[in-house]
């Protein structure tokens, strides 16, 4: 995606990306395989890597490190900030996918977890 231009973008990419990612029952399905299948295959593991993890630290590493050469976001380590902004919400769509009853309260609790993040590394003029 292209690199948001504002905080309030960064959070609605993010809002889309969870809102797909969480309800879409094709990508649910997918990911529900490939998490089982990794322990059994090479190729579900290094896509599961791909789309899970590194893909998305990856992904945030490349628009954290542009949103803070904007000044946007506070200068640091962009690959340490998008671990720290994946990994719990990485955590929060995995337990959706145990306990699908709960799939709004958790959208919500990511979405707050989000834009706490955000607001935290954003760069005070």
């Amino acid at each position: 995606p292209p690199i948001p231009q504002s905080t309030q973008e960064l959070l609605a990419l993010t809002e889309r990306m969870l809102r797909f990612t969480m309800y879409d029952e094709k990508i649910i399905a997918c990911r529900k395989l490939l998490v089982t299948e990794q322990y059994r295959d090479e190729k579900a593991h290094r896509l599961v890597g791909e789309h899970f993890s590194d893909g998305l630290e990856a992904l945030f590493t490349v628009i954290f490190g542009k949103m803070a050469e904007q000044g946007l976001l506070e200068a640091g380590d962009p690959a340490l900030t998008a671990f720290a902004f994946t990994a719990p919400i990485s955590s929060l769509v995995q337990k959706s996918d145990r306990e699908p009853e709960k799939r709004d309260e958790l959208l919500a609790k990511a979405l707050r977890f989000a834009g706490y993040f955000i607001g935290e590394h954003t760069k005070q003029l």
